[in-house]
């Protein structure tokens, strides 16, 4: 059986998507489990605003 956030990240990985950029936390807990099993590379960060960046910065060197 599988919980949404599992189905989150299945559809991602479907989509094509290999990084997920995510700041951690007791309210995302679901969502980062499922994270550590999908498959997709995770990329810790510690503020919002840091993710946002990380993952342009991220999008824009490798043109995805």
């Amino acid at each position: 059986m599988t919980n949404v956030a599992e189905q989150i990240f299945s559809q991602l990985k479907r989509s094509g998507v290999t990084h997920v950029f995510y700041v951690p936390g007791g309210g995302a807990m679901y969502l980062v489990d499922a994270l550590g099993r999908s498959g997709i590379t995770p990329i810790s960060c510690l503020h919002e605003q840091g993710a946002a960046y990380a993952a342009v910065g991220y999008a824009e060197a490798t043109g995805g």
